[in-house]
């Protein structure tokens, strides 16, 4: 299993030569709500959680047309990044813990509409459609650059917020005001 990650889609579709594709390995991911232990390198105040959503790949599958694209994925997962610009960039998406993944959702029982909060935050609403239009596409963009494996995980960066991370740092994402991702810092 790899996490693949389209830090900006909707410019790499806009730009079909630009390639910039993040990969993490399964041992980056941390799942099951286990902590995520601070690294030393960087300014300690500067860790921040950034959010993505992933379309987890049920099929194997490579340069995936777009009319095929919704084939590949029966569930949806979201994770948080731990990022900080004055860390080691140059393994950000490698190093352990740098995928904090929450719970695998079934697409077809999700909503037409999407609230997403992060421990009481103020609700950020999508539509389901936006969110699967904008997978399927990162589906088929990542698939023309690696070959898609039952498991893997396609990230997109959604517009939710960063949240602030610090020694004992604890909160839960609430889609719909169900908890599908808990974060533990340690």
């Amino acid at each position: 299993m790899k996490c693949l990650i389209l830090s900006d889609v909707r410019y790499l579709l806009a730009n079909p030569g630009i390639r910039p594709l993040e990969l993490a390995p399964d041992s980056a991911v941390i799942y099951r709500s286990n902590p995520w232990f601070m690294p030393e390198d960087g300014d300690s105040d500067a860790w921040q959680a950034q959010f993505f959503v992933g379309a987890v790949i049920a099929r194997l599958g490579m340069n995936i047309a777009p009319k095929f694209a919704n084939r590949y994925f029966n569930n949806i997962t979201v994770a948080a990044h731990p990022h900080n610009a004055t860390a080691d960039v140059s393994v950000e998406w490698s190093r352990d813990g740098s995928v904090i993944k929450g719970v695998d959702i079934p697409a077809d029982r999700l909503t037409d509409s999407l609230a997403v909060s992060v421990d009481g935050s103020p609700a950020v609403s999508f539509a389901k459609s936006e969110i699967t239009d904008l997978l399927e596409k990162a589906v088929c963009r990542a698939s023309a650059l690696v070959t898609l494996k039952t498991g893997d995980i396609v990230f997109v960066p959604v517009d939710i917020p960063p949240v602030n991370l610090s020694q004992g740092t604890d909160f839960g994402l609430f889609l719909n005001q169900s908890l599908i991702l808990k974060f533990k810092t340690r």
